[in-house]
């Protein structure tokens, strides 16, 4: 006979069974996914704007599951407190004076596994300014010059001193700056300063000018001369007739005629009927027109004394020889004017004629090139032609020139 209990235990494993077929068991463990866990990095900022003088940064890593990490960075003015750790970290970030006068970026890179982040770090360029030159030397008579300005950033200039014009007021990055100084009449050099403003700094270029040459001389009916110590003691007057200054030119006129025009030839010339043939004064020859044999203008013709007056006259061919010969005679230029600085061999005193060219017609040739001076003599052998001076670089001489044309008039007079 079978025991009882075996009758007993196979309902209890078929009910059981039954059980696990419809799910309904507690304490049943679901299927599990063995794959690799998710993992991240993080950072507290992706972006840091540095001014170009450096300083300290503060960067937060955040790392996932206690992860090792590793940190770089692309450019040795940035560098890190610490390039490797564990778990979350701060990292400080130094960043160096930026002395390229340029923007630039650097970037920080932290990894863990195949996992990144990065931090681009943008600087500031230094303040950059520079002028050129830093000082500046005028003539007494004025004139312009530049300043170069090199900058990458907005920049104010002035000055306190009224003889100097600047062309701006302001400007930003690099610029040109042209200083005008006005003629110094005062015997007594002087200086200026020009003050130029960028990144709170204070540059200045400093400005002086020569002053006027004293006039060794003195002044005759409101017209200066100067004593060159020649052997006839004639004085030569500092200006040309019509001029203001030494380097002007003056008026052109023609040989015997006191007033300018706007046409010179012989159709328009006073002392004729037309032509070189038909002179009606000063002349020696009849077959250039009446005679008179006058060589030397009469004061009432000579351009000089009609328009300065008082003992001022034209001078003679004998005195510009005087001159030529008692005096060195250096091509120069002043005031802008080309011409000749003439100075006495004995007391070193000068006088400056400009090269004013001459008029024939109504046009103007040689200005700046060459000088044409009348004298009050007459070429006796060609009577339509007058004894000049003339010079150019290099070269100074006489000449007979033209009745009709328009050339300069340099006054002389005695004490």
């Amino acid at each position: 006979m079978k025991p009882r209990f075996l009758h007993l235990f196979i309902p209890i494993v078929a009910l059981t069974l039954a059980a696990c077929e419809a799910g309904i068991i507690d304490n049943a463990v679901p299927t599990q996914n063995f794959s690799d866990p998710v993992y991240w990095i993080e950072v507290s900022q992706t972006n840091f704007k540095v001014a170009s003088d450096g300083g300290e940064l503060s960067l937060e890593v955040y790392v996932s599951d206690n992860l090792p990490w590793q940190a770089t960075t692309t450019d040795s003015w940035v560098t890190l407190s610490q390039t490797s750790g564990k778990g979350n970290a701060t990292i400080k970030l130094t960043v160096l004076a930026n002395e390229t006068g340029e923007v630039r970026q650097a970037t920080v890179t932290i990894k863990a596994r195949e996992k990144s982040a990065s931090v681009t770090i943008t600087q500031e360029a230094s303040p950059t300014f520079s002028v050129t030159p830093t000082s500046l030397s005028f003539g007494s008579e004025g004139g312009a010059k530049s300043l170069t300005i090199t900058s990458n950033q907005v920049w104010n200039v002035s000055t306190l001193d009224w003889w100097l014009t600047l062309s701006v007021s302001y400007g930003s990055g690099d610029g040109t700056l042209s200083v005008t100084a006005s003629e110094n009449t005062s015997t007594d050099s002087r200086i200026a300063a020009i003050t130029f403003l960028a990144n709170l700094k204070v540059y200045t270029v400093s400005v002086t000018q020569e002053g006027a040459e004293d006039t060794p001389g003195g002044e005759f009916n409101g017209h200066a001369y100067v004593d060159l110590g020649l052997p006839s003691g004639i004085l030569w007057a500092t200006c040309n007739v019509g001029a203001n200054n030494p380097e002007d030119y003056g008026d052109y006129l023609a040989w015997g005629e006191t007033t300018t025009k706007t046409t010179y030839d012989w159709s328009s010339y006073k002392w004729c009927n037309g032509s070189n043939t038909s002179l009606t004064k000063y002349n020696t020859k009849s077959s250039y027109g009446t005679v008179d044999n006058k060589t030397v203008l009469d004061l009432e013709d000579d351009a000089a004394h009609v328009n300065w007056g008082g003992s001022w006259r034209m001078p003679t061919d004998d005195e510009w020889t005087e001159l030529r010969n008692n005096c060195t005679w250096t091509w120069t230029s002043q005031g802008g004017h080309n011409g000749d600085k003439v100075t006495s061999k004995s007391n070193g005193n000068s006088i400056f004629l400009p090269a004013a060219g001459y008029r024939w017609d109504s046009s103007l040739s040689g200005a700046g090139e060459y000088g044409y001076y009348l004298s009050s003599s007459l070429n006796a052998d060609y009577p339509f032609r007058p004894l000049n001076a003339y010079f150019y670089s290099g070269n100074v001489g006489a000449s007979d020139g033209r009745r009709d044309c328009g050339d300069s008039v340099r006054p002389v007079c005695r004490p």
